[in-house]
């Protein structure tokens, strides 16, 4: 695969606002909004897991419950996945350097998981659901966010790009995070959970 590319997690739509397939009380699939702004870092943690569960498993708005649940004190990844959706299996990866890390996601991508992924500014931690990789002939170049700190995206199925080039040889550990409307952070990864449906979800359409 030759070129920039966007790969993107299976479900979604970004017409207007992005949005993903769920399934309705009758039984039919339809499209709902997928974005959540939060003001408090650490209610990202459960925003974002809950848009994984709604990816994987087509949750319907209704059911979805509340933002509100404390998930950044839970340490098991699993335990974290059963708060948001039974049936989720969690896998966590361990965090080495950017390049494979960005593989990782890809191939999570495309085996219809959906990648979670911590990362803090030195003030704040944060998660984000992983929608998509970009793509440089073939490798993987920067994570694709829905970030619930950032105001949701319109036309397109992402609010943020994490870029998996450091910022400097000085600091390798530092990746440049880059919002559509402008703002720019640098922020170091902490955790990466991987996120699939079990045999209570759904199946991929």
């Amino acid at each position: 695969m030759s070129g920039l590319c966007h790969r993107f997690v299976n479900g979604l739509r970004a017409r207007t606002e992005v949005e993903c397939r769920v399934k309705t009380a009758a039984g039919h699939w339809r499209y709902a909004c997928l974005h959540r702004e939060v003001e408090i870092p650490a209610a990202s943690a459960s925003v974002a897991w809950m848009q994984a569960a709604r990816l994987l498993c087509g949750w319907r708005p209704e059911t979805t419950g509340s933002t509100q649940v404390d998930l950044a004190g839970l340490a098991d990844p699993i335990e974290l996945a059963q708060q948001c959706q039974p049936g989720i299996v969690c896998e966590a990866v361990p965090m080495i350097t950017p390049q494979p890390i960005g593989e990782r996601v890809l191939q999570a991508v495309l085996e219809n998981a959906v990648p979670i992924i911590q990362y803090g500014d030195g003030q704040h931690t944060r998660w984000s659901t992983v929608c998509g990789v970009e793509l440089l002939d073939g490798v993987a170049q920067a994570l694709l966010l829905l970030d619930a700190r950032l105001p949701g995206p319109w036309g397109v199925a992402y609010n943020a790009r994490l870029e998996l080039a450091s910022v400097a040889r000085a600091s390798p550990q530092f990746l440049a995070l880059r919002a559509t409307d402008g703002q720019s952070w640098r922020v170091s990864l902490q955790q990466l959970f991987i996120a699939r449906a079990g045999a209570s979800g759904r199946d991929v359409v």
